[in-house]
């Protein structure tokens, strides 16, 4: 159990206010002030259990925001309460205030190194344009894998303090013909959405239920 960010109590902090090595650094990146110099930042609120963030802990990354401007290398992660890439400095986590377009993971752990996530793509259920997806094969189709979160409050019996538990869970969408389409419960509709024949996905001896499957079957349609 740990102490955590209670984000619907969002609050600007000066800069003058940290110390000046970390001024000078933002003043240099401009990564985390808006235009008036303040920063924004995540305050305390309540215990919680299990990880928001993707990945847990921070990594080495490099941001390309949409006036085209590259920053990098910066360490953090992407909360997926906020849907924002975070910053850790001194133990406080603060929001990136420019409007990022593309995450680049260049070292974190092996099932993220090299990632990219994307954002502005269309709405579909809850997500909006702003949400990250990780682009697992991109072309005429591209796979976008969306970490979602979900969460439940728990409050031990005589007690007044309550633990917000997180679970976060994987789920696949096929970016096609500039519309954005639910891939369904064991990725069955994969192929009638790539108009794969059957034949070649028994042929070929493609589990849709494997995550490397399904970057295959769409690389395949992307080089029709």
């Amino acid at each position: 159990m740990k102490k955590a960010f209670f984000l619907t109590l969002i609050f600007f902090l000066h800069i003058y206010s940290f110390p000046q090595s970390i001024v000078t650094k933002i003043n240099e990146d401009f990564l985390l002030s808006y235009d008036n110099g303040s920063l924004v930042i995540k305050n305390i609120g309540f215990n919680e259990e299990g990880s928001t963030s993707i990945p847990e802990k921070n990594c080495r990354v490099t941001l390309k925001a949409y006036d085209g401007k590259v920053y990098g290398p910066v360490y953090g992660r992407i909360d997926l309460l906020t849907g924002k890439f975070i910053f850790t400095v001194n133990g406080q986590d603060l929001i990136c205030s420019v409007p990022v377009e593309k995450i680049i993971f260049d070292s974190c752990y092996i099932a993220l190194n090299g990632a990219l996530f994307k954002n502005g793509y269309p709405s579909i259920y809850k997500q909006n344009d702003k949400i990250f997806y990780q682009l697992l094969s991109e072309g005429k189709a591209t796979l976008l894998k969306y970490y979602e979160l979900k969460s439940r409050d728990e409050m031990p019996y005589n007690s007044t303090n309550t633990t917000r538990i997180y679970t976060q869970s994987v789920k696949y969408y096929l970016y096609l013909n500039r519309k954005v389409h639910k891939i369904e419960k064991n990725n069955r509709n994969l192929p009638k959405l790539l108009a794969i024949p059957a034949a070649y996905i028994s042929n070929k001896k493609k589990n849709l239920k494997k995550e490397q499957d399904l970057i295959q079957l769409v690389a395949y349609f992307n080089t029709q």
